[in-house]
Parts: C-alpha cells; structure tokens; sequence
C-alpha cells in the first residue's frame, strides 16, 4: 500500500493502524503529533484510525526552545 509520510513516499505491507505504521517506521519513537490527510489525530485515537492507500501522513517532533 503506497502513501506518503512526512512529503516522502512511503509503502506498508497493509492497510493497518496509525498505531502500527508508527511501531513500523520508527519503533523507537518517542512524543510526536500525527495528522492524516492534513487532519490532527488524538493519540487516543492512534489504533482506531487506519491508513488507506494514498493517505498523506505527518509525524511532527515538538520543537523544543526558549
């Protein structure tokens, strides 16, 4: 399934959850926010939401300043 993270094309053996595509590309990952075709998702919501083919999806790291 081909999709697009962070402007970069990307593939995941399956449609799956934002939950398990995060545990896919970055198993190691820590605090980030997820959108999905430009809308916000709740971490809450992580395993509930599935990607689709041709989903645009952003992870952002928190910018951290002073």
């Amino acid at each position: 399934m081909k999709l697009t993270l962070n402007g970069k094309p990307k593939e995941l053996p399956e449609i799956m959850s934002v939950e398990k595509a995060i545990a896919h590309w970055q198993p190691e990952a820590e605090k980030f926010a997820v959108a999905v075709n430009g809308e916000f998702v709740p971490r809450g919501s992580y395993a509930d939401t599935l990607l689709q083919a041709n989903d645009q999806v952003e992870l952002l790291s928190p910018i951290v300043g002073g």
